[in-house]
């Protein structure tokens, strides 16, 4: 299994991986041929990867699909969602909110702390990976690795190349944002307004629009 990663290299582990992911949160079922024709990646190599998470338990084998090939039928599989998360950071001016959602949407747990204090300069890439790694560790059989991705939402401005730092020191695709953008983007998501506008405003220290 290690030997067969080792192969693949972590480019090409990131892309699979990613094409995944992505192609699962809209599908039910994904072969390797399916996942090969969005990396161009050859089934060969697609395969390697997925023999792999089968051993580790990652990837389920469902009943697949026939194929164009008489009497052989192609062999489906989805993720067991449970292992993997995202991470929410609510930076605000007294502390730092942790948000932790699992593969299916549902939040797992929320923990608030008021003595973590993220200032809003050039230090905060640094120090904003510091708290998330804390945090992470303090989590009862979760691992970076099970970690998809993080968002930091933030109340301010911070130099624009903050997430790509994040996700440099950490190994984890991470974005920043303000806070009123990712407010109005879950309520446009929770009313499902369909072709309609959504304005949402923020006050707060400010007037957020």
């Amino acid at each position: 299994m290690e030997k067969d990663l080792l192969y693949l290299g972590p480019d090409c582990i990131l892309a699979i991986r990613n094409a995944i992911f992505s192609y699962s949160l809209s599908h039910d079922s994904f072969t390797v041929g399916t996942i090969a024709d969005l990396t161009g990646y050859s089934t060969t190599t697609v395969a390697k990867y997925f023999n792999s998470m089968k051993e580790q338990g990652t990837f389920v084998i469902m009943p697949g699909e026939e194929s164009h090939k008489k009497g052989r039928k192609s062999v489906a599989y989805t993720i067991k969602f449970n292992p993997y998360y995202f991470i929410g950071v609510d930076v605000l001016h007294s502390g730092l909110v942790f948000g932790l959602m699992n593969m299916n949407g549902m939040m797992v747990r929320t923990d608030t702390f008021g003595d973590k204090v993220i200032a809003l300069d050039n230090s905060f890439p640094d120090t904003a990976s510091k708290a998330v790694k804390e945090y992470v560790d303090s989590l009862p059989d979760i691992k970076s690795d099970n970690i998809y991705g993080i968002s930091f939402n933030i109340r301010g401005a911070v130099a624009g190349d903050a997430a790509d730092k994040i996700t440099e020191i950490l190994g984890i695709p991470s974005s920043v944002g303000s806070s009123t953008n990712a407010m109005a983007y879950c309520e446009y998501n929770t009313c499902n307004p369909k072709d309609a506008n959504v304005l949402y405003v923020n006050f707060s220290r400010g007037l957020g629009l």
